[in-house]
This record gives C-alpha cells, structure tokens and sequence, in this order.
C-alpha cells in the first residue's frame, strides 16, 4: 500500500475511511502518526506503485486508540493527575473531551455499535471495574468489583468477560458462565446480531500469575481456537496449531464478512491470518 517508512511503529489503528493511526516510542514517550495513504492520480501508475504516506502527529502522550463512530478517533490521553478520554477527528481537529479520570491504568474498547467502553487494566485477584462512557461524559458501570477482570463488549447490553481466567457473557437476562477457560481479551465477536464469538484457548493454564507474567512476556500460553455460541452455552473447537507451535494469541480481529480473523503472536510478534471454515 505504501512504502512510506515510520521506524518503530509497534501498533497500527484504521478507520472505515481508509486512515490509518501509527504509533510509537520516542525519545522515551508514546507518540501517534495520523495519515491516509494518497495514490497516484494515474490509475495505471497507482496500481503498480506504492502510495505515499500523509498525515499529521497528534498532541499529546495517547496511551490508546480506538476508532469511534461516524469516523471519528477515541484516545486515552496521559493527563498530570491521570487520564483523558477525547474525541477527535482523525487528524486531531474538534477535539472534545468526554471525562478526565484520576486514575492512569485504563483499556479503551469500542464496540460494535459505537458504545465506548473503559475498564481498569487487569491483574491477577485484584478487584477491577468497566463502565460504558456516553457523549456527555457520563459513566454507567457494566461489571463491577470482579478480580482479574478483563471485558469484552459485543454492545452497549452485551459482553464477554472473564475473571482470573474463567470466561462469562453479561447479557440483559442476566450473567452466565460459559465451557472454555481464557482471557476476554483473546476472544473477537462475530459482526452482526448474532451472538458468536470466536475465542482461543490457552492448552495450559499460566497459574495464579497468568495476567501478569503473559503481559510481562514472562512466559506464554499455546493456544486453541474456540467457536463460542454465546447464547447457547456451548463452544467448540474448530482450529488447533501443531503442538510445536507456540502461538499465544494476541489483538485478534475480525473482518465485515466474518471469513478472517487476524492477530499478533504475542511469543514473538509475528502476524497471522486464520480463515474460519464456512
């Protein structure tokens, strides 16, 4: 697409439109690159020569980005006393800030249907809290004082979360466990209203300390990959990697036709792409 180079980008966001949100380490401090790729005028010359990178650099130490309804772009920005949530263009402009919190340690989710959700940033038998956040800045609490608690939204009445390793989905009708043990963060929903997901299972638990040594890189677990019929209760395996193969899943992601889902290794960074049988 493009052969514009950025050095050190570990993290790359895209809009529906086409933008794409780089970031990266410098001088110490995270800093994010917003750009589209423009091609050239010439059809013949744009199908056979990369496209250039352009943008602008966004103020500010984000510390996550999501991509937002009507193509706008959610960040969580590094404030003295804590942290931002703030709406903005893609390229920064009519930034509004949704909430200031006093705390620094947040995941920003997104979800299907645009409800924007923060949770705290999970550790192992420690109580956390998420909370959907509306326009005007409000926070209503979706799951609370749940330990090691990482959440999954599917929408503003719908998530995945798993405490300490032990998956269950919230609905309104209330919570119920669900037959595989994994981090929400290793499960993606499948587009649409049904409610299917896909989530890999690590082959062996990491113990009392799973949460932290896997974000610490400390040790990783060799996953299997899980079809999850939510509302039924059931889940099945329809992918499992060779044995030799170490692949602790990471960031996965779903596309609009629900065929692929593409996700980072967290073993050692490599990319992968897994087609979901039909």
């Amino acid at each position: 697409r493009t052969n514009t180079l950025l050095p050190k980008v570990f993290d790359a966001t895209f809009s529906s439109e086409g933008s794409v949100a780089l970031r990266f380490v410098e001088s110490g401090a995270l800093r994010t690159y917003s750009a589209s790729i423009l091609t050239a005028s010439s059809t013949a010359q744009a199908s056979s020569s990369p496209g250039r990178l352009s943008g602008a650099y966004l103020t500010g130490e984000l510390l996550a980005i999501a991509p937002g309804e009507k193509n706008t772009l959610i960040s969580l920005a590094r404030e003295s006393l804590g942290t931002s949530v703030v709406q903005s263009s893609w390229q920064g402009s009519g930034q509004k800030k949704l909430v200031t919190l006093p705390l620094s340690e947040w995941r920003l989710l997104v979800a299907e249907d645009g409800t924007i959700v923060i949770a705290q940033k999970a550790s192992d038998g420690i109580s956390g809290s998420a909370y959907t956040l509306s326009a005007n800045g409000a926070l209503t609490p979706i799951i609370e004082n749940v330990p090691g608690l990482v959440v999954h939204p599917k929408n503003s009445t719908v998530s995945l979360y798993s405490s300490d390793g032990a998956l269950f989905v919230k609905t309104p009708s209330g919570t119920s466990a669900l037959p595989i043990s994994t981090s929400a963060e290793k499960c993606v929903w499948a587009r649409g209203s049904t409610l299917i997901a896909y989530c890999a299972v690590p082959r062996i638990s990491l113990g009392a300390r799973g949460i932290q040594d896997r974000y610490q890189g400390l040790r990783h677990s060799g996953d299997s990959w899980y079809r999850v019929d939510v509302a039924a209760g059931t889940a099945v395996e329809f992918f499992a990697p060779d044995t030799s193969a170490l692949i602790d899943v990471e960031k996965p992601r779903i596309d609009v036709a629900n065929r692929y889902i593409a996700f980072t290794n967290a073993a050692d960074k490599s990319f992968w792409l897994l087609r979901i049988a039909p």
